[in-house]
């Protein structure tokens, strides 16, 4: 059992200075505050503006984000920084509802002691930044996202909180929005489509999830262990509790909500979920009871009252006064077992009259106090029939050992076959056939997940990419690859941020070698872990569900758990440590493979080594050599491929030949061009006439080498006749 993360939002364990992640950015600017200058002497302006950052700075702690700057009327704020959360968007939209609110509740004490009123305008954006830590109290991060931010808190109406689209996509399931529409923002060339935030919505549904639209899929198994349970409870008055785990997007909320709709007549079903943060530790517990009064709002002293008078009378009082003590409605304090107990009386005299069922949601983010209480429940003595019915991610065993037991039923809930993969998409596409190989490919990188498949979906239904004919769905460009949606990629990438530094390294090699790879492979590539270091990391990562063995145990071969959790990890790592990241493969890949397994492998590698340096702008000598090895080991590989036949390899080595061919001539001080001249040999080889001249025309009027200018000449007048 590992013992990582002690609680549900502990701190991250420390990081590189640079990181590479998804942030979402909220600048927020007050309206007119230069007349303030004019009418208000300079103690006053410093004094209200001091006033609105402290209560701004407050906000943006509470939903867990980072105030980077004060420019001086205007608040920068990240979410995401240090360490991502799956609903970092919906963190920073709160906040800004919560700073309008906060700014109304000043404006009233300035309009009575100053004489003054303030409006604020804000625009939130998401998308990838690097970030730098910088002091213990500043973190920097640059990126395009940014200035998106703060172009929307420009556009904005005085007043509005404006989302720019990738938030917009994250939110939706709670929020209300006008759209503005493509807005042409100041220093950009494309218009940027934008969201005027109305409302948001009461209800926390975790990211991604919505009220279900859908029938319930390959769940029959679950739905008959539970009514079994929930059968046996009833008929001996026993305690049963289950605990439902399941990776997230595999469908346990909608388990849930098929359970409480399925439930007995008679049953009385209480439900609550816990919050990845802002809450006491016993919330939850305050849903369930608030439940049981129909005609609370709030969970009061009054409400609780009329709660507790189903208890008998002589215990009535006590019950009372230690659980208003527990969920933190008196400041009283009694001892945790006493209002442990008070909570189980009370819950004993509900289903004395109905069988009662406990619906509770998220577990892996409750505090250990509530953990307690849930085991003291589930403990419980013979005659206290009722069915306790929690869901948790798989990392709540990192906290605690919730093994199976004559009290406890686990249950995993696992990935969908393909054939309930195809009654997700029929059920999304509400019957009507669509191309064949697109959903091939969805169900492919989905790998059983329905809310891979549900995110997907609707992205290009809205997106307009697939769109909805009288009997059947058409595509209006084509597809050949599905990218991670960004609900399941927040998922990930908050899974990523709890990782220690040593097993974050260990994914970030292994993603950039591929789905498939060996800890052999591992070590020259992180050579600055110790060699204990690595393979505890590895085992860790085993256990905790994010890689998984193939084969024998001898063979070392490991898997990504999700392609999905692979394409993250690699897109969050930084471009320069993905490219010595390549290159350290590729040179222990030369020496270890067989001959015949080299050249293509080793060939990809040092292209995108390449790449990425040549995206970072680095040109100096060795990204010409990376360029020219490179090139070299894919035309080597291309040729092997042509000598025995194999023409589809060859068209598709030729495809990374081509992009890769023109940037050795701009490579460095000194490029080897005698390479394009075999590329363009090849080219003639393959009848890609076209390409080669392309490729040689740059040295056709002269200048070294003077084979290029040779043959660059002699292909332009061969394409020509």
């Amino acid at each position: 059992m590992s013992s990582r993360d002690e609680k549900p939002d502990s701190a991250p364990r420390s990081r590189p200075q640079d990181a590479r992640r998804t942030v979402t950015i909220l600048f927020s600017d007050l309206v007119d505050s230069t007349s303030l200058g004019e009418e208000l002497d300079a103690e006053t302006v410093v004094e209200v503006l001091d006033s609105y950052f402290d209560r701004c700075r407050e906000v943006i702690e509470r939903h867990g984000g980072v105030v980077e700057k004060f420019i001086g009327d205007a608040v920068m704020a990240l979410f995401g920084i240090p360490k991502s959360h799956e609903d970092d968007a919906l963190r920073a939209v709160r906040a800004a509802a919560e700073m309008r609110g906060e700014l109304d509740r000043l404006n009233r004490d300035l309009g009575l002691s100053r004489g003054i009123r303030l409006v604020n305008r804000t625009g939130i954006n998401t998308g990838m930044v690097v970030s730098r830590h910088v002091t213990d109290a500043q973190r920097m991060a640059t990126g395009d996202a940014v200035n998106v931010a703060a172009r929307l808190e420009a556009a904005a109406p005085p007043g509005g909180i404006v989302l720019g689209e990738p938030t917009w996509r994250l939110v939706r399931h709670v929020a209300t929005t006008s759209p503005l529409g493509s807005l042409q923002l100041k220093g950009r060339s494309e218009p940027v489509d934008a969201y005027l935030l109305d409302a948001l919505s009461p209800v926390d549904y975790t990211v991604g999830r919505s009220p279900p639209r859908r029938q319930l899929i390959g769940r029959a198994g679950e739905l008959d262990l539970v009514g079994a349970r929930l059968e046996r409870a009833i008929r001996e008055g026993t305690p049963e509790a289950m605990l439902v785990l399941g990776e997230p997007g595999v469908g346990k909320t909608r388990l849930m909500r098929e359970i409480a709709t399925r439930s007995p007549a008679g049953a009385r079903v209480l439900t609550a979920a816990c919050r990845p943060y802002g809450t006491t530790t016993f919330w939850p517990l305050a849903q369930l009871v608030q439940g049981l009064d129909s005609e609370a709002d709030t969970l009061d002293r009054a409400a609780l009252a009329r709660i507790t008078s189903q208890v008998i009378p002589s215990e009535r009082q006590p019950v009372l006064d230690r659980i208003s003590s527990i969920l933190g409605i008196t400041d009283d304090r009694f001892p945790m077992e006493e209002c442990f107990w008070a909570i189980a009386r009370l819950l004993q005299r509900v289903r004395l009259d109905q069988p009662l069922i406990l619906l509770l949601e998220d577990v892996h983010w409750a505090h250990d106090g509530l953990l307690d209480l849930l085991d003291h429940l589930r403990m419980a003595g013979q005659g206290d029939g009722f069915l306790l019915l929690a869901t948790a991610r798989p990392e709540i065993v990192e906290r605690r050992w919730w093994r199976p037991t004559p009290h406890l039923e686990v249950i995993h809930l696992g990935l969908l076959s393909s054939a309930e993969c195809d009654g997700v998409i029929d059920g999304m596409l509400e019957g009507l056939p669509a191309p064949p190989a697109v959903m091939e490919l969805i169900k492919e990188a989905a790998e059983g997940n329905p809310l891979f498949i549900e995110q997907v979906l609707m992205t290009w239904i809205e997106d307009g990419v697939l769109t909805r004919g009288d009997e059947a769905w058409t595509l209006t460009q084509p597809i050949t690859r599905v990218d991670v949606p960004d609900t399941v990629a927040a998922i990930f990438a908050a899974r990523l941020d709890r990782l220690p530094m040593a097993e974050r390294a260990v994914l970030e090699a292994a993603a950039v070698i591929g789905p498939v790879f060996t800890v052999a492979a591992l070590r020259p590539m992180l050579a600055h872990l110790e060699s204990d270091v690595l393979d505890r990391s590895v085992r860790e990562l085993i256990v905790d569900e994010y890689l998984h063995p193939l084969g024998r145990p001898s063979e070392d071969r490991l898997a990504f758990a999700h392609a999905s959790l692979r394409d993250v990890t690699y897109e969050t790592t930084l471009k320069s440590e993905r490219a010595a990241l390549h290159e350290r493969f590729a040179d222990w890949r030369a020496v270890a493979a067989e001959e015949t397994q080299r050249d293509g492998v080793v060939g990809h590698h040092l292209a995108q080594a390449f790449r990425y340096r040549r995206e970072l702008r680095i040109r100096d000598a060795h990204t010409a050599d990376l360029a020219a090895r490179g090139l070299a080991r894919l035309i080597a590989e291309c040729r092997r491929s042509l000598g025995i036949g194999d023409r589809a390899a060859a068209d598709r080595l030729i495809v990374r030949i081509v992009e890769l061919a023109p940037e050795v001539g701009t490579a460095g001080p000194d490029p080897d061009l005698s390479l394009l001249a075999d590329v363009a040999k090849l080219l003639v080889t393959l009848g890609r006439w076209t390409d080669a001249v392309t490729i040689l025309t740059p040295y056709a009027d002269g200048g070294p080498p003077p084979l290029l200018r040779d043959l660059g000449v002699a292909l332009c007048q061969l394409h020509r006749d």
